[in-house]
């Protein structure tokens, strides 16, 4: 009955086991952390995929219907013509103002 308060309610705690538990609780939860953002990368990178595979198949049904690829290429060809002029001055290029891209027309 000689014993304190707080001697007969302290409770012992084993450093070790009490570390391990928590580290394996932060690693779940940074774990988690990475699987969900690669979940979203994946979705991303699965609609992304949806949307390509969906505009080709329109593409083969439409001739009219010009998809990402084709619009990049009338982009890189129209800004092509339109700095040849300036990328090369020694070939002294004049081209006619109906083949320059104008405005938005692509």
């Amino acid at each position: 009955m000689g014993e304190s308060l707080t001697e007969q309610c302290r409770v012992e705690v084993e450093g070790p086991r009490v570390v391990n538990f928590f580290s394996r609780r932060r690693s779940n939860d940074v774990t988690g952390l990475w699987m969900s953002a690669l979940g979203v990368v994946g979705l991303a990178l699965n609609l992304r995929a949806y949307d390509f595979v969906s505009q080709e198949i329109r593409a083969a049904e439409d001739p009219e219907f010009e998809t990402f690829y084709t619009k990049n290429i009338l982009l890189n060809e129209g800004i092509r013509a339109w700095m040849a002029a300036q990328d090369q001055p020694h070939e002294n290029l004049i081209f006619p103002e109906e083949v320059l891209p104008r405005g938005n027309a692509l």
